[in-house]
This record gives C-alpha cells, structure tokens and sequence, in this order.
C-alpha cells in the first residue's frame, strides 16, 4: 500500500502529552486522509469490515476535533456494501446474551470518547464516565455524566438494610460493566477490584470484536 501523505502527527517532547486545537484538527484531517486513500481491497486485506474501519476513524477524529465535518466519513460509511454483523457475539461477550443498561466507561478523554461512539452506533448505549480527573467530577462529557470512583462506586455496590432486620442486602440495581478506555489500563483495573466492582473490560480486550461488528446506527454522531 502506497499513500503520498505521512500519517503521522507528531510533537516535540516538551508537548507530548498536551493536546491544542491546531493540533487536533491536523490529526482529524489526517484520519479522513487515510479513509481517503484505501481502497476497498486494501480495507478487506486487513481483515477489517470497511464501513467499522471508516467509522473507527470517524470517531478518532470527531474525538480529537468535535465541529470537524463527519460528511466525508458517513458517505463511504454509507455507500459501503453491508456484510453479515457480528453484533450478537458483541452482546454475549459483554452482557453474556441480554443487553445491561449500567455501562461506564472508565477514562473521559480521547479513547473514552471513541469507545463510546463505537458502542452507541451499536445500539449499546453508555450511562456514564468515570474518571480519576477531580476537574472532571460531575460534569457532563458527550452529552453523559462524568462521575467519580467513589460515586462508581456507590451506584455498584450498595448495600441497605432491611426493616426490621440487621440483615443487610446488596441493592437490586443492576451491576455495572466497566469498560476501561487507558492505554495504561492495569492500574485502573486493579482500583476498580478493590472498589469491589466485578464486571471490568478494557477496550484494547474489545477492539476487534467492535471492529467485527459493522456500525448500524449513525445518528449519534451526524
């Protein structure tokens, strides 16, 4: 595969880390570069549905740069040819067969919000952020609440105690599924155990079963 354009965006040392609006929109153009550039045939040599591939990309740049213009991305999205979706496999991996409504995503920011994009345009929708970001506390992100570990875990595991009785029970709301959105996901999983919290993911764990599951519902991100 030849593209004439690097793929790249890179920073001097002292940015890494840091993220400015420049910057973004340049990653963002790059991504639409890259769909622009593969051909069907390239797409299918990586193994990968076209119409996953480009809303994968899609998301990674309305990620980065949320007023960037998506039209490009939902045109070949849409135009590409419809493949057998693996969306059952999806849900039985997550949910073991039935779809929960108590899904967080553990990790706000810009792989936070492509899991989130990918899951809605599923038809799996996320209840909440969680994040280890204090700024972050009780704000709203993509439209869905950010919440603490704390606040985690006090929707997960929440104890009360019968009338009468100094028995107590664990609530009847449903668990949570926590899917962690790190690159360095093994310390978040490990605080979210000692929380007591039973039902961890990590994105890197999911990211082929999404991607073997074609997008169906764009209307999330138009």
């Amino acid at each position: 595969m030849f593209v004439k354009k690097s793929l790249l965006c890179s920073r001097i040392h002292g940015q890494s880390g840091k993220s400015n609006d420049k910057f973004n929109l340049e990653c963002s153009e790059q991504y639409l570069h890259f769909a622009n550039s593969l051909s069907y045939n390239e797409i299918k040599d990586m193994g990968v549905s076209p119409r996953a591939l480009y809303f994968r990309l899609l998301s990674m740049a309305k990620s980065r740069t949320p007023n960037f213009s998506i039209k490009e991305f939902v045109e070949k999205i849409e135009n590409s040819p419809s493949e057998n979706n693996n969306a059952k496999q999806l849900v039985l991996q997550l949910f073991g067969g039935s779809v929960r409504k108590n899904i967080c995503i553990f990790g706000s920011g810009f792989h936070g919000k492509i899991l989130k994009y990918e899951l809605n345009a599923r038809n799996i929708d996320v209840k909440y952020f969680c994040d280890n970001n204090e700024d972050k506390f009780n704000t709203v992100i993509d439209g869905i609440s950010c919440i603490s570990p704390a606040e985690l875990h006090k929707n997960t595991v929440r104890p009360c105690r019968l009338v009468g009785s100094d028995d107590l029970l664990t609530s009847s709301s449903e668990p949570a599924i926590v899917i962690v959105a790190l690159d360095m996901s093994d310390l978040v999983e490990s605080q979210l155990k000692n929380l007591g919290i039973k039902h961890i993911f990590t994105k890197k764990n999911l990211d082929t079963l999404i991607l073997d599951c074609q997008p169906t519902n764009l209307q999330e991100v138009k």
